[in-house]
């Protein structure tokens, strides 16, 4: 079972935050969207969306999902990974889901000039239609919610605490 799994909006800090959670605790990592570029043979969740579409991509998502909740890593996941209910189903029954968010006027800046598709052309008003779209789901699943606005060491920190609360 996968020590954590990272969920919130693009931009938030999902992969850079549990990237250096797993460096900190000795732990390995895997990052969803990385997995499904490479089960699809491409470099990026970006290509695969681009080269197979968005619910093409949703379908290989839910299945490799599964593969990295089995494994004994901190996972971060793709912001929509909890627009599927199976996939919110399967979150849910983790428990050790680990919320990272932070204000949108935070997150823009990340994000500027990147090759996300779902922020393309008017970033503010998408990230601001996910987070409406996304945001009780994010709650459903979520067994703890952190502030992402911080410093990388201090939101690292909130993550091994939280984690620190759950029993193995």
């Amino acid at each position: 079972m996968a020590l954590a799994v990272l969920v919130g909006l693009p931009g938030v800090g999902k992969s850079t935050v549990g990237h250096a959670a797993a460096q900190a605790l000795g732990a390995p990592f895997l990052d969803l969207d990385v997995v499904i570029a490479q089960q699809v043979g491409l470099a990026s969740a970006t290509d695969v969306i681009a080269a197979h579409g968005v619910a093409a991509f949703r379908e290989i998502e839910a299945n490799c999902l599964l593969d990295v909740l089995a494994t004994s890593a901190i996972v971060a996941t793709g912001g929509g990974v909890v627009e599927r209910f199976a996939n919110r189903q399967v979150l849910r029954q983790h428990g050790k889901v680990l919320w990272l968010d932070c204000a949108d006027e935070e997150i823009l800046p990340r994000v500027a000039g990147s090759d996300r598709p779902l922020l393309a052309g008017a970033p503010a008003e998408s990230l601001a239609a996910l987070r409406r779209a996304r945001e009780m789901l994010y709650l459903e699943i979520a067994t703890t919610r952190l502030d992402a606005a911080g410093n990388l060491a201090d939101v690292v920190d909130s993550v091994i605490t939280a984690m620190s609360g759950w029993a193995s």
